[in-house]
C-alpha cells in the first residue's frame, strides 16, 4: 500500500468516524495512525541564528577589512574559520533526527547512531529541562521530551521541530500506549 493509498484509507476512515458513531472506528482510526510512519519537521530558527550571526561576524570583519584598503589574510582567515565553524553547527543539527517507523520512535543524531524504542517498551514520558551539569557537557537539549525505555531514552527537542508533529508523536504512543501516564507533559503537547 503505497503513501496515497494510506492517506485516501486514513481520509475515508476518518470520514467514517465522523458519519457515524460506531466504536470501531477510532480502532481502526488508532491503527491505522500507528501503521504510518513520518518524521518530524524541524523549525527554521535553531539553525538560522547561527547563520545570522556568523554572517554579521563576518560582514563586519569583511567591512573593516576593507575600510582599511588592505587584505589581512589573518582576518580572511577568521572570516572563513567562522562561516565554517557556523556551518558545521547547521549541518550537525540536520543529523539530528526523530522519527515515527511504525511501531517505535527512532532517534538519529551525529555520533549516537540510531536509538529506537518500541512502543511496547515504553516506560515512561516526561517533560525535562536541563541543568548546568547537562548544559555544560551540551549533550542533551535545554528543554525536551523524554522518552524511556529498554534501558535507553530519547530527547526530543522542543527547540528543534515543529510542535504539530511533536503534539502527533506524543498522540501516537498515546494511542499505542493508553496506560501510560503523560501526566507530567505540558497541557499543550497532550
Amino acid at each position: 500500500m503505497d503513501r496515497l493509498q494510506r492517506t485516501r484509507l486514513w481520509i475515508a476512515l476518518e470520514s467514517y468516524a465522523v458519519a457515524t458513531s460506531l466504536h470501531l472506528a477510532p480502532h481502526l482510526l488508532a491503527e491505522m495512525r500507528n501503521t504510518q510512519s513520518f518524521s518530524l519537521r524541524r523549525r527554521v530558527s535553531p539553525n538560522a541564528i547561527w547563520v545570522a550571526i556568523a554572517c554579521a561576524i563576518d560582514l563586519f570583519l569583511l567591512s573593516a577589512m576593507l575600510r582599511q584598503h588592505h587584505f589581512y589574510w589573518n582576518v580572511f582567515g577568521a572570516i572563513v574559520l567562522l562561516a565554517a565553524w557556523a556551518l558545521l553547527i547547521v549541518w550537525l543539527n540536520f543529523r539530528y533526527t526523530i522519527s515515527w517507523s511504525g511501531s517505535a520512535i527512532v532517534q538519529t543524531a551525529f555520533g549516537l547512531g540510531e536509538i529506537s524504542i518500541a512502543a511496547t517498551n515504553i516506560t515512561a514520558i516526561k517533560s525535562e529541562t536541563s541543568n548546568t551539569r547537562t548544559l555544560i557537557m551540551a549533550n542533551r537539549p535545554y528543554r525536551r521530551i523524554s522518552v524511556y525505555g529498554d534501558g535507553k531514552f530519547i530527547d526530543i527537542s522542543l527547540k528543534h521541530f515543529k510542535f504539530e508533529d511533536i503534539r502527533k508523536l506524543i498522540a501516537i504512543v498515546r494511542d499505542a500506549r493508553p496506560d501510560l501516564s503523560m501526566s507530567e507533559l505540558p497541557k499543550a503537547y497532550t
